[in-house]
């Protein structure tokens, strides 16, 4: 279980770090190109603050680069964005694992991703924390972004309960 945009090139997962102003953010291309263009999915995009770069700075550029060798994570630990998330999770929970397998692929610490669930639902999930199979090992990262991982069939997703406050 974990984050970001998934698919391949060819059979071959290419993963890349998009750097926006100040903003990092760890996608798998999707292999599609529209034009010259590679796209983040819009809803990626908004729940990880590019789209309020490009509507402060419609001229910004964005760099992408390769991420080589992106470890497997062994776990990711998420938590709801707020109640109403935490909520869908617990609606969806059977969902939950088709919805990561199909809709993610790598994940990075302290970045938000989006997950369709149900009819046209989407919870969103902070991610908390990456761990390894061989702990300590260095992920990629960069000193202004989290580590990130990669999703293997054997990673594991432990989501955080975020219930509403009560009076």
């Amino acid at each position: 279980a974990v984050s970001a945009l998934g698919a391949s090139v060819g059979h071959r997962a290419l993963h890349l770090l998009l750097e926006l102003s100040d903003v990092q953010l760890a996608v798998t291309w999707a292999g599609e190109v529209r034009g010259d263009d590679v796209g983040v999915p819009a809803a990626i995009a908004r729940a990880n603050g590019l789209a309020e770069v490009v509507d402060h700075d419609p001229h910004s550029m964005a760099r992408l680069s390769v991420l080589k060798d992106v470890p497997a994570a062994r776990r990711v630990h998420v938590e709801p964005c707020g109640p109403d998330d935490w909520e869908l999770a617990e609606l969806h929970a059977g969902l939950l694992e088709s919805a990561v397998l199909s809709q993610v692929s790598i994940a990075q610490e302290g970045t938000v991703m989006p997950l369709r669930v149900g009819q046209g639902a989407v919870l969103q999930v902070n991610v908390q924390k990456v761990e390894f199979f061989n702990e300590p090992q260095a992920a990629p990262s960069d000193q202004d972004s989290g580590a990130i991982g990669r999703r293997t069939e054997d990673c594991e997703l432990i989501i955080a309960p975020k219930p509403r406050n009560r009076k």
